[in-house]
């Protein structure tokens, strides 16, 4: 305690300098997008939209008895996908006072307007990871379908896709997952964000103060994605084989579900999740596919680390843009080596098994990459003293040998 009379540091505040010696801003967000890097791209996506065609039968006109064979002689079988763009936009901010006050290193740990840059780029990647994973519904999650819909914080049914959500971003519900139906109305802004419980906080009193018809089993999406994002890996390898007139890309995929719609593999009984990823791997080679890559989440890998015993090869790879990318577990898969690679975008108890060279990202312009056709970057608000930056994706995940892939659950 201070003696009466003696100064201290808060009567001293003004005089006194801030010691300021961080070199560093650390970006506090999910940065790793596996897939996201891996994936071949094609920046070429213009037209109306761009065939993808799939062979899936041979002419069958044989037999041991010619006139049968001729008799019975067939084409092959093809489809052709016509893949069309989804869209996504990122649109950030700063104030003219914020921009100047922001320059110069004696003023700012970081640029504030490529720090901003960055941090929208960043954001944006993490939207496109999520989609990459998910069925083209725009869900991130749903919420457990135990607590009251009328709290004020809500765990998710999968508390590891937290990972999907931030403090500020704006959120609609529905009853579905956005491949059907319609959003609720109304919309929700989240406040906090428990990433050990896996919850999310609204801004309001409860999650049905404002969305007042919600439900404590709804979906939960980012405003504007319902029912218009990316088809990513779940479409195209949907975790049920495609029915009878369900339309993808104008294909009838139940015609033949493993060549048109990839593999659903499902672990035996007490398997060990690196013996499941090695039996299924010889499933897509019977197929004729050689798996190089399967994306899962980081705690599943952990336990394929934990039962090699201190035997885990790992090695480097690669992103599509040369750098190096993610530290990949290598596992003796049927035909070839695989990689068996973190993404925390993956779900929990799910894996991707992949043929890397049969997939592509198609889009015009990069993934993301600015609006910037006028030749600005940054452009004057209209009513304020401030500038914005936009962003974009006009782009489509393709597949052009969706039966060497699996899909599969440990």
């Amino acid at each position: 305690m201070a003696t009466a009379g003696d100064s201290t540091v808060s009567a001293l505040q003004y005089i006194l300098k801030t010691k300021f010696d961080q070199k560093k801003l650390y970006e506090l967000t999910y940065p790793d997008c596996a897939f996201l890097g891996s994936v071949r791209k094609d920046l070429k996506f213009g037209g109306n939209n761009a065939r993808i065609t799939l062979r899936y039968g041979r002419p069958q006109g044989g037999s041991m008895v010619f006139g049968t064979a001729q008799t019975n002689k067939t084409s092959s079988s093809d489809v052709g996908m016509l893949l069309t763009r989804a869209k996504d936009y990122h649109i950030c901010g700063i104030t003219g006072e914020a921009l100047l006050a922001g320059e110069g290193s004696e003023n700012t740990l970081i640029s504030a307007v490529n720090g901003e840059m960055e941090g929208c780029t960043l954001n944006f990647r993490r939207s496109l990871s999520v989609q990459l994973y998910a069925n083209g519904g725009g869900a991130r999650s749903q919420f457990d379908g135990v607590t009251s819909i009328a709290s004020k914080t809500m765990p998710l049914l999968d508390a590891q896709q937290i990972v999907f959500f931030e403090v500020g971003q704006w959120c609609v519900l529905a009853t579905t997952d956005g491949t059907t139906g319609s959003v609720e109305a109304n919309h929700e802004q989240i406040s906090a964000v428990d990433r050990d419980a896996g919850k999310i906080s609204a801004t309001s009193a409860a999650w049905n103060t404002v969305i007042t018809t919600a439900a404590n089993t709804d979906y939960i999406f980012r405003e504007g994605d319902f029912g218009v994002a990316l088809k990513g890996l779940e479409a195209w390898i949907p975790a049920t084989a495609p029915a009878s007139g369900d339309s993808f890309f104008g294909v009838d995929r139940s015609v033949d579900t493993t060549r048109l719609a990839g593999v659903r593999f499902a672990a035996s009984t007490g398997a060990a999740k690196e013996d499941t990823l090695v039996d299924c791997s010889a499933r897509l080679g019977r197929e004729g596919g050689i798996p190089d890559t399967v994306y899962l989440q980081n705690l599943d890998r952990a336990d394929i680390v934990k039962n090699l015993a201190g035997k885990a090869v790992f090695d480097m790879t690669k992103a599509t843009d040369g750098s190096v990318g993610y530290k990949a577990l290598i596992l003796e898969g049927d035909k070839a080596p695989i990689k068996v690679v973190v993404d925390p975008n993956q779900k929990k108890g799910r894996f991707h098994m992949l043929q890397l060279d049969t997939w592509v990202l198609k889009s015009l312009k990069g993934v993301p990459h600015f609006i910037d056709e006028d030749g600005n970057k940054l452009l004057r608000e209209a009513s304020s003293d401030g500038f914005e930056w936009r962003m974009r994706a006009l782009w489509q995940l393709g597949c052009e040998a969706p039966g060497y892939n699996a899909r599969g659950a440990f």
